[in-house]
């Protein structure tokens, strides 16, 4: 049995290195567009992560005016309570006022009437 020893020649080896040097510059050229990729991608990421805080930033404004207005809007009801107080206590005074002096006018027409019953009696005698 005979061993043949396959020996490449030189237009092979050269040829294996160029499609080797070239497969690597594909290779690298890929990993530098997936680098890229994910750049872009992380890039992205950040970006949506700027206007999530931008976001969230606009929300604290609003809940910051929602929670002012809140407070004005119960310092307006305060206000409206205290001066509906006060009227509702002038009202009862009136009405307190009005009973006294429908109950006063009753009796002072009891009175007249009394006194007028008294005069007439006088007059149908004359």
């Amino acid at each position: 049995m005979e061993f043949e020893a396959l020996v490449p020649n030189v237009p092979y080896v050269a040829s294996v290195v160029v499609v080797g040097l070239f497969l690597w510059r594909v290779f690298v050229r890929m990993l530098a567009g997936i680098e890229g990729r994910f750049q872009q991608i992380d890039d992205r990421f950040k970006h949506l992560d700027d206007r999530f805080n931008q976001i969230d930033r606009r929300f604290e404004e609003m809940n910051g005016r929602f929670v002012h207005m809140d407070h004005r809007f119960e310092e307006t009801n305060r206000r409206f309570d205290d001066r509906f107080a006060s009227l509702d206590k002038k009202v009862d005074c009136l009405a307190d006022d009005h009973h006294g002096l429908s109950r006063e006018l009753s009796e002072f027409r009891g009175e007249m009437r009394g006194r007028l019953s008294m005069l007439v009696p006088q007059a149908a005698d004359a």
